[in-house]
């Protein structure tokens, strides 16, 4: 890879837009939409503010980059290395970053409009209040990422590596998470509205107080997980494995627990199951199988043997 960062005319835009940045004489902001940087060395480049309209920068290093506050509408990054790259408060409206790998980048504020993230690796990239609008991170890693007060709506999450990651306080609606590995994610107080965790698998989730309203858990594997307090009113978990998930204060008005697995599920009252859907195949937590039946005690959780 070159390094031009110092060279020909790209040296001198970014000398001229250092001037402007600390607003001395001779300053200049950059501007280079439609440029081709691909296959370069360009790590730790300050690029804060400038306007990179449809840049293409393929295969490139831009490891610890500066792009906070630019203008990437439409820019090119598909399998280059921005670790630790700087995002925040960027635009990236129509931005093309496959396979880049994007490990401890920050994004807080940054404007994700129909960007394209399919197997990125985002693992502990920092989200903060982002906007995720019809973006797709089909099969990206986002273990441990941080997407506190996230706004995500139509955005594509299937198969997305999410173990760990935090959504606390996110706003997601109308978002695909099917498939999704969720160990140990938390969406404490997050809404995640007609949302589909289709045929997801996740041990210890948190969704403590999360508004899931009318989301689809159709299949998914979910045991050991909290859904205390949550807003599971409309919910969808027929098929879904709730093995020793607690629900403690949860809303369950027309949520569907056909066919699920309730064993030795915790704090779920005779009212809640009430206000439910259950069915023939449903396994009740207290290991009985059916529909649950007021007075008859199957609300109360099977004993896990101990040996």
């Amino acid at each position: 890879m070159r390094n031009p960062i110092h060279d020909g005319k790209l040296g001198e835009i970014l000398a001229a837009h250092h001037l402007w940045l600390e607003s001395k004489s001779g300053g200049e902001r950059a501007d280079l939409s439609g440029w081709n940087l691909s296959d370069r060395t360009l790590r730790g480049i300050g690029l804060r503010g400038a306007i990179l309209r449809s840049i293409s920068v393929l295969d490139s290093d831009l490891n610890g980059a500066d792009l906070s506050g630019t203008d990437l509408t439409g820019a090119d990054f598909r399998n280059s290395s921005l670790a630790g790259a700087d995002f925040s408060g960027a635009d990236l409206t129509q931005a093309s970053l496959q396979y880049s790998g994007l490990a401890e980048a920050n994004f807080t504020e940054a404007t994700l409009v129909l960007t394209e993230l399919q197997k990125a690796n985002l693992r502990d990239s920092r989200l903060f209040e982002a906007r995720i609008l019809s973006a797709d991170l089909s099969f990206a890693n986002l273990r441990g990422a941080q997407l506190h007060h996230a706004r995500i709506r139509r955005a594509n999450f299937s198969h997305a590596e999410l173990d760990g990651a935090r959504f606390l306080r996110a706003r997601a609606e109308d978002s695909n998470f099917t498939a999704c590995r969720l160990d140990e994610s938390d969406w404490t107080n997050a809404q995640a509205i007609g949302c589909s965790f289709h045929l997801s698998q996740g041990t210890g989730v948190r969704f403590s107080r999360a508004n899931l309203t009318r989301s689809f858990f159709g299949k998914a594997s979910l045991r050991l997980c909290n859904f205390s307090g949550a807003n599971l009113n409309g919910a969808d978990f027929s098929w879904a494995d709730l093995f020793e998930s607690r629900f403690g204060d949860a809303e369950t008005s027309g949520a569907d627990f056909s066919r699920a697995n309730l064993l030795g599920a915790r704090e779920l009252s005779a009212r809640q199951l009430s206000l439910a859907r259950t069915g023939e195949l449903t396994t009740l937590p207290n290991g009985q199988k059916g529909a649950f039946l007021r007075g008859s005690g199957a609300e109360r959780p099977q004993r896990t043997a101990v040996f």
